[in-house]
């Protein structure tokens, strides 16, 4: 028997997909999350290397003028500690 030649599917909205348009929102936050916030810290961590390297300059500077180094509680003040940062801040130069 022949038969006849079957015509495409017709196009459907996610909506009429059985795709709730809640989870369309969810993937695209998903996907906006999972770039913005790696890009956020990133970011933030080019920032502290760069306050990192002044405080420590400043150190220095200090260390030549008085022969004292900063203590923890100006350090603390120069460079406060970070949401992720759970190591103590040491000047090893």
């Amino acid at each position: 028997t022949l038969r006849a030649p079957m015509s495409p599917p017709p196009r459907r909205s996610a909506v009429k997909a059985g795709l709730p348009i809640e989870g369309v929102l969810a993937a695209v936050a998903g996907v906006a999350f999972g770039i913005g916030i790696p890009m956020i810290f990133e970011a933030a961590e080019k920032r502290d290397a760069v306050r990192l390297e002044d405080v420590r300059e400043l150190n220095r500077e200090t260390l030549r003028t008085t022969g004292e180094t900063l203590s923890d509680e100006e350090l603390d003040e120069l460079r406060p500690a970070r949401y992720l940062d759970r190591r103590e801040f040491k000047d090893d130069d």
